[in-house]
């Protein structure tokens, strides 16, 4: 019995050590990883805006169709004091965001009821692996018919775009959930809500934010593409009119500031899923 308990206290010990260890580095791992990926990234832009350039005074890229870098930085830097441009990333950055909130709330709970039930699990299974890989754009005429072009078909479009792969993740994440802990908790006698919030999330956690970080990106791709498909305000439909109006410093700078707007997204969905994650790294480790 005293063996026994030491061997406890070591291991617990253990994985107190590690836990601190993961803490600690969480505080100094993130400076050197942001500033390695802000120097990569400005590298890279640095390189495609020269050879973008190159391209230009050789002609190689006709001058009518894609303006100098200089014309480029110009028209970017002026979407800043645009009012028209901050209205349009409103409605989008509104759309994408709330319609992927909306799929978190939906897609979650019923990928937890679905992955805990094996007869639901088999009996929707086909239904959601056949429904996830649909594109949504091809359902924008039904939406449009019964909803219009307005904020509600967006929504609608944004949260059916990322519902499905959002279940789907949260199917898999709860059925791989070790069963020598679910055996546990029911030695422990813990309820369905404790074994929910003790038990199944933290478990299946990893599996959930990484659908979530994929299904960020998702939302805001077709948020951005549903406005320039069907003419819904947001930054679509004002790169659209920049073409149509042959602005086409401007409409490269609304498409720039558009990949912008989607690599800050998944770096704050990124962060926050290895914050979320840590005890994940932490068994590893001990592992």
């Amino acid at each position: 019995m005293q063996v026994l308990q030491q061997t406890t206290f070591a291991e617990t010990t253990r994985g107190e050590q590690l836990a601190d260890n993961v803490a600690r580095d969480s505080l100094i791992i993130p400076i050197t990883r942001w500033t390695k990926f802000l120097a990569w990234g400005l590298a890279s832009v640095l390189l495609a805006a020269g050879t973008w350039q190159i391209l230009v005074m050789t002609n190689i890229l006709p001058t009518d169709y894609f303006p100098d870098i200089a014309t480029l930085v110009s028209a970017w830097a002026g979407l800043f004091t645009d009012p028209a441009f901050w209205s349009a990333l409103g409605s989008t950055f509104y759309t994408a965001i709330v319609g992927l909130i909306l799929g978190i709330v939906v897609g979650v709970p019923v990928g937890i009821a679905v992955g805990r039930n094996d007869i639901l699990f088999h009996a929707t299974r086909f239904i959601f692996e056949f429904a996830r890989p649909v594109p949504t754009v091809a359902l924008i005429p039904v939406i449009v018919l019964f909803f219009g072009i307005g904020v509600e078909a967006k929504l609608l479009l944004v949260f059916l775009a990322v519902v499905f792969p959002l279940v789907v993740q949260t199917v898999y994440g709860v059925r791989d959930v070790d069963p020598v802990a679910l055996d546990t908790a029911t030695v422990l006698r813990l309820n369905r809500w404790r074994r929910l919030i003790q038990v199944l999330l933290p478990a299946s956690g990893p599996y959930i934010m990484t659908g979530i970080r994929i299904t960020a990106s998702i939302a805001l791709l077709v948020s951005v593409s549903t406005e320039i498909i069907i003419g819904a305000p947001g930054l679509g439909l004002a790169i659209t009119n920049a073409e149509n109006s042959y602005a086409l410093d401007r409409m490269y700078a609304l498409i720039a500031m558009t990949g912008i707007i989607g690599v800050v997204l998944n770096v704050v969905v990124t962060s926050v899923e290895k914050r979320t994650s840590a005890w994940a790294r932490v068994a590893e480790e001990g592992n």
